[in-house]
Parts: C-alpha cells; structure tokens; sequence
C-alpha cells in the first residue's frame, strides 16, 4: 500500500514536470507572434459596463458565448494570452495521455510530438491564430477534463461527489459554448461514455449521464441564441444546399476533396499510425488472413508515403482547383488509408480482445466520424480538423502503449525513450527555428511601415508571411489599410520574396 503511494506520488511530480517543460516548449514558439483577420475586429470592441459587453456577446450570432468573450479579453492582454495558449496546449499534450490512462513516458513525448508536427495548416489557424485558438482547443481541453473527473468520480464522502456531480454538469455545459462541430461531437461522446458504462453497470454511469444532459443543454442554449436571440446568424446564412440534388452532390464532392486534402498533411500522424498498426498485425498475423495481409500493408503505408511527399512538394495550395490530378490521387490515397486502417484495427480487436488496441479502434473511428459535419459546413477550414485529429493522437498513443508492453528488456524500453525525446527535441528545434523566422520577418515588416508612415507615406508595399504556420489572407476585392501610429496607410500587397529583393535586400 505504501509502496503504492510512493510510486503515485513520484507519477503526479513526472506528470507536472512534464507539463512544465511542454508549456515552456510552447512558450517559446508562440509567444509574441502577429494578430490576423478577426483578431483585429475584437481588439477594437471596448465596452462601457459588463451589460454592454454581455448583450454584445449574446447577441453576436454564432453562440459561442466563451469563445467569443474569451478572445475579447484575450486581445486586450496580449501577454497574458500567450501564457493560457501555452498553459492550454500543454494541458491537452499531459491529460490525453492521462484520461486514456497511458503511463509509458515514450507514450507521452509521443503526445506531445504529435501536437507540434500537426499539419501546418491546422497549427496556424488552431495554434498561432488567436482568434482560432480561443475557439477549438478549450473545448477539448475542458472535454479531457470532463472525462479525467468522471474516471476519477465516485471517491470521498457524499458531500465530495455531489460537488463531483457539479462540476461535470458545469464543465459539459461550458465545453458546448466554443463551435459547433465539436459541440455536436461532444454529445456524442457523452452519450457513447453513457450507454457503455450502464452496459457495464458502473457506478460511474450517473456522471456520465449528468455530462450527457449538460452537453445537451449547452447545445440548445448554443443554437437557440444563434438562431432565435441574435438579429442575424453571424456571417450570414451561405449553403450550396439549396440548388437541387446535383448541388448538393457538388457541394459534398468539394468538401470531401478539400478535407480530405487538408487532412493528409498530417503525414507524420498518418504515417506514425500505419507504422503501429503494421507491427501490430506483423505481431498478430492471425487477426487478418494472409492472401489480404499485404494488401493491408501496402494500403497503410503506400497512401502515407504518398502524404509524406505531398507535403514535402507544396501541392496543398491547389486542392481542388489546378492540380486536379494530384487532388484526384490525395483523395483516393486518403480512401484507401482509412479503410485499411479502419480494417486492421477491427480485425486486432477481434482477434486479440487487448483493450488499448480497441480503444484505438474507438477512438479512429471517432476521428472520421468527426469528419462528416464539415462535409456540409461551407466555408471551410483546416481549424475544423482539429477535434478529429486529437482523436486520432489519441488512437496512436493507446497502440504506442500497447507496443511497449512487447519491450522486453527494460533496456529497449530506454532506447525507445531516448528515441522518442530525441524525436521531440528535433520537433522543438524546428519549429523553434520557423517561428524564430516568423518573428524576425514580421519586425522587418513592422519597422517599414512605420518608416513609411514617419516620411508621411499615404500608401505602403506590404508582404504577407509565406507560410501555413500563421493564418492570413488577402482579399484582393478589397482595399486594404494599417493604422500606424496616427496615420492610415493604404497597403499594397507583393509577393514576400519580391517584396524583400525591392525592400529590404538592397539596403543589406
């Protein structure tokens, strides 16, 4: 008993180590970088009472009450949003592990490796975009909570679990008021986590159910105010669904090929998957007959090749539009993968009944599921992948566990450790080094308009940052200005590299 606690004890002083060096990991990559698109329309919003700046926010037309009063404060303590990011991604890097009850250390810088290699266009709009950050990573954040305190519920006195109770309902509630789709996935896990632990008659079952009737209630308190209490649904009501069938069917078909291209930047998530479950089938080759193991192989690992390559060769911007071959093959790749992937796991689950590998299973099929709202969302985004690419980091980590139970002895076990941190520490010096880059580009930036604006300048050359690390766009329709100082500068936008050799090379 003693020797119990001692070793809890030491896991509790790893865990909080770990979440120490993952926050100061993110940190330093994101502190201090440049706001964008909607991030400037919330830093203006000033309100004169707590009233004035409830009616706004309840009136704004989206529901996402703590999304949208979040990033209002959030603009107006810029340095203090850097921390909560860093604290939040952190938060979700430590608990994913931690509610899949995942103790291995390789299975947790695994977690973490998997968050900063992201694809990049997820990492910009969910990461360094204030805005999308404040919307999509706290209601998984407070959904991980959520289900680390049911795991943990029904200890301690009755006064202890009614306060258990409590909070479950208040976190499912509050976990509803961010964006739609993970709302909507956030019943559903509610309701799955339900029924399977009355099937198992779990004591548990009750705050199960509490997060179930509080996921529900913030949903329709969410929609209500969308639809019923704001004057007009934010953004206007815009659908290709309303053209007859072959709209629709037009609409579906350009959502799956942009989603589908989108999630394939994923390479090393994908890849890492296919990895697993191809040692695992190599480890169980009775769970899939012979004459169809390596067409499973050659499904896993072929498509993520092909991933790794896509990336690599930039085709991303032209999903859909120019290079409609290699869009073609992404889409039809990505089929082949899921399948694949899809089939293996179920044929392990069946065959070996080892529960980390059927949680896997749980947990990819809750990533594609994940997946179908946005299919009839328009328009959409990387952002919207990011609940079920953290389902699929949680698939991984469940078979990343499963592994190190086959290594034996204990000194492959730190080989693969070593691995796994030498693996992340390469991840940190990367996208240290690109956000480093990211900084310097933008002060160079910054410095020019306001040299333009000291010479009285009414117009100024201003460059974009080429990269999917930090979300921007230029709407060429418009006529695009910056308040420097006391003066307005209208912009004139250049490609990033003709701006530098114009601008900024000559003077170096």
């Amino acid at each position: 008993m003693e020797k119990n606690s001692v070793n809890l004890s030491k896991n509790r002083w790893k865990t909080a180590g770990l979440f120490v060096l993952f926050f100061l990991t993110f940190l330093l990559i994101l502190h201090g970088l440049p706001l964008s698109l909607d991030d400037y329309g919330f830093l203006n919003e000033h309100f004169a009472s707590t009233s004035q700046a409830l009616h706004y926010v309840l009136t704004f037309g989206n529901g996402r009450f703590l999304g949208n009063s979040g990033i209002i404060f959030l603009m107006h303590h810029l340095v203090l949003g850097d921390v909560i990011r860093a604290a939040a991604l952190a938060g979700i890097a430590i608990l994913l592990p931690v509610v899949l009850s995942l103790n291995s250390l390789p299975a947790r810088l695994l977690s973490m490796f998997l968050l900063l290699t992201i694809a990049p266009g997820i990492f910009g709009q969910v990461y360094s975009w204030m805005s999308g950050f404040q919307n999509y990573v706290p209601p998984l954040l407070l959904l991980l909570l959520t289900l680390l305190l049911i795991r943990e519920s029904g200890r301690g006195s009755l006064l202890a679990k009614i306060r258990q109770g409590l909070l479950v309902f208040l976190l499912a509630v509050c976990m509803q008021f961010y964006i739609e789709h993970s709302s909507c996935m956030n019943v559903l896990t509610a309701f799955l986590l339900t029924i399977w632990l009355k099937r198992k008659k779990d004591p548990r079952f009750s705050y199960a159910f509490l997060f179930l009737l509080g996921a529900l209630l913030g949903l329709v308190c969410m929609f209500f105010a969308m639809f019923f209490v704001a004057p007009e649904v934010h953004g206007g009501v815009q659908s290709y669904f309303s053209g007859g069938f072959f709209n629709i069917l037009r609409g579906l078909l350009r959502n799956a090929v942009l989603l589908f291209g989108m999630y394939t930047e994923n390479a090393i998530a994908l890849g890492t998957m296919a990895i697993f479950c191809s040692v695992l089938l190599a480890r169980f080759p009775d769970a899939v007959p012979e004459r169809k193991r390596w067409f499973v192989y050659f499904g896993m690992l072929g498509p993520s090749v092909i991933f790794l390559l896509s990336l690599i060769s930039s085709v991303k911007p032209f999903y859909g539009k120019l290079a409609v071959a290699e869009s073609i093959l992404l889409v039809l790749a990505m089929l082949v993968y899921m399948i694949s992937v899809l089939y293996t796991l179920l044929s392990l689950s069946r065959n070996t009944g080892r529960q980390n590998i059927i949680r896997a299973a749980v947990l990819y099929i809750l990533a594609l599921v994940a997946v179908l709202p946005i299919l009839v969302v328009w328009p959409t985004g990387y952002r919207c992948l990011f609940h079920s690419g953290v389902m699929l980091f949680g698939a991984e980590l469940s078979l990343a566990e499963d592994l190190m139970e086959y290594a034996d002895p204990p000194k492959v076990k730190k080989m693969i450790s070593e691995a796994m941190a030498a693996a992340l520490a390469a991840a940190i010096l990367c996208q240290t080094a690109v956000f480093t880059d990211i900084r310097r580009m933008v002060s160079i930036r910054d410095a020019w308009l306001e040299e333009q604006a000291e010479m009285g300048a009414d117009s100024a050359a201003y460059f974009l940052l080429p990269t999917q690390y930090i979300y921007d766009i230029w709407n060429g329709e418009n006529v695009h200005y910056a308040t420097v100082g006391d003066r307005q500068i209208q912009l004139e936008i250049l490609p990033a590299d003709v701006w530098f050799r114009m601008y900024y090379y000559h003077y170096t």
